[in-house]
């Protein structure tokens, strides 16, 4: 039995998908609701951003664990202030962009190559050459 062409072309790129996803993996928490967490956490850190320093740690702690409880929830283990948490999260936050990046482009760039080759051995060297990040 010889795969039929577009057959094999379909299956690797989707096999290049879901590579890419074990790759994000790797440096993220699985799960839908961490998903959840990690936007929360984003979202009350860039608030916290544009409170300043200043500010922001001198909010009582009731009033930020209200405004922004999953952010606080990495106080004293994270850093000691709620600044110092907003800035751990915005760096990964950065850090994980770039690696998206990276990934992206050699999901994109393989899906590409395996559609535009011609014959099987190509379609197999273009899911091969896919370079992803360690």
């Amino acid at each position: 039995y010889v795969e039929p062409l577009d057959a094999m072309k379909t299956r690797l790129a989707a096999r290049i998908d879901a590579d890419a996803e074990k790759v994000r993996q790797r440096f993220l928490t699985p799960g839908d609701g961490m998903q959840f967490v990690y936007r929360e956490k984003f979202e009350q850190a860039q608030a916290v951003q544009q409170m300043g320093e200043a500010a922001a740690n001198a909010l009582p702690s009731e009033t930020a664990e209200k405004q922004f409880p999953t952010l606080c929830a990495g106080l004293g283990f994270d850093a000691p202030t709620l600044w110092g948490c907003a800035e751990i999260v915005l760096d990964k936050f950065a850090e994980f962009s770039a690696l998206t990046l990276t990934i992206e482009r050699v999901r994109l760039s393989a899906k590409a190559a395996i559609r535009a080759a011609g014959d099987h051995a190509s379609v197999r060297a273009a899911y091969e050459a896919a370079a992803w990040p360690t």
